[in-house]
């Protein structure tokens, strides 16, 4: 599990950023996953979490701790926003704790 430093940032930003079932959650300069995971139990299944960062290993890391959860509604992409569009898409809670 994710250090209790961490979790309780996740926590508090989950919550300050009103995320609820269903939301769909763009999880900016996610690293290994936070506060995305934290995230998608709160979203559910009918909801969306999308992380992304610069580092393809720590975005292997997140895609490793999604699948040990069972999430599927959970995806990580490694992308620069300085040079690369992100695709439209409606969100609900767009976050980033380190970026």
């Amino acid at each position: 599990m994710v250090e209790r430093g961490v979790q309780v940032i996740s926590d508090h930003m989950i919550v300050r950023a009103e995320v609820q079932t269903g939301h769909k959650v763009l999880d900016v300069a996610t690293g290994y996953g936070e506060p995305a995971l934290t995230a998608a139990q709160r979203v559910g299944p009918s909801g969306r979490v999308i992380g992304i960062d610069l580092a393809s290993e720590l975005l292997e890391i997140a895609s490793d701790r999604a699948a040990a959860y069972g999430f599927k509604h959970v995806s990580f992409y490694e992308m620069d926003l300085r040079i690369s569009a992100f695709p439209r898409i409606a969100l609900t809670s767009p976050c980033a704790v380190q970026g």
